[in-house]
């Protein structure tokens, strides 16, 4: 398991390929961060990556992107 602040995402991470590459050669099988706020999950399908789980965890002290409750 590799756990970052920022999601390995082109979007979130320069360089997100490099590390991707990185974790597969450590033969990492999941990705865990928690910058964006949502809860998500879903496997990588394609390389650098293929078959990773990659886990976006949410919130419990933030109200950010939460639902009025």
């Amino acid at each position: 398991m590799l756990v970052t602040h920022h999601p390995l995402m082109d979007k979130q991470v320069e360089g997100y390929a490099e590390a991707l590459v990185a974790a597969a050669a450590a033969r990492v099988d999941v990705l865990l961060a928690g910058h964006l706020h949502l809860s998500w999950h879903r496997r990588i399908k394609r390389d650098p990556g293929l078959g990773m789980l990659q886990v976006q965890a949410g919130t419990t002290t933030s109200f950010r992107r939460r639902k009025k409750e």
